[in-house]
């Protein structure tokens, strides 16, 4: 059986025949098609379509089951001890031995990377509280209390004066103190 070689003159000719049926259809026909089929829908329909399957498997999934298989049982709690010791709590034998950064804030005060630049030994830097105020206790970047300078042996000291509230520590209120 010898094979018939079909040339490409052939082929285009074939595709240009004006003799040959018509093999494309038009839109109107397509969808006449899919109306007899029943998928007449256009594309933005279908996506319409497919955003409500969507959203009513999301609210199957959200709403309520009558499930006896799927239920939730309440989380039991201990009721909060406000006597209770911190230290003592078990909890807290985990992080009891973490360091954590310690710093006696005698004041602050802000300066132009110039002024910086000319310090020298001997400069003088003043800060914003004045003598005899209470120094800040700033424990892991948070003031924690309020207190005195003293002088032990020839080592300086923090007599702790005001412990700062929660509240103020929040609000951040303990600096302006």
């Amino acid at each position: 059986m010898a094979e018939e070689e079909i040339t490409r003159d052939e082929i285009e000719d074939a595709a240009t025949d004006d003799d040959a049926p018509d093999d494309e259809l038009s839109p109107d026909e397509v969808e006449s098609l899919m109306a007899e089929s029943g998928e007449g829908e256009t594309g933005g329909d279908v996506l319409a379509q497919q955003e409500a399957e969507i959203h009513s498997l999301m609210e199957e999934e959200t709403a309520p089951s009558d499930d006896a298989s799927v239920y939730a049982t309440p989380m039991k709690l201990e009721p909060l001890d406000e006597g209770s010791d911190p230290a003592k709590s078990p909890n807290l034998d985990l992080v009891l031995d973490v360091h954590l950064p310690v710093v006696v804030e005698l004041g602050r005060t802000r300066r132009l990377v110039k002024e910086i630049l000319q310090l020298q030994r001997g400069s003088v830097i003043t800060l914003d509280k004045m003598a005899g105020e209470p120094a800040n206790l700033v424990i892991n970047g948070i003031v924690m209390a309020l207190g005195e300078i003293v002088v032990i042996d020839d080592n300086f000291g923090i007599r702790i004066t005001k412990m700062v509230s929660r509240l103020d520590r929040l609000q951040g209120s303990a600096l302006d103190q």
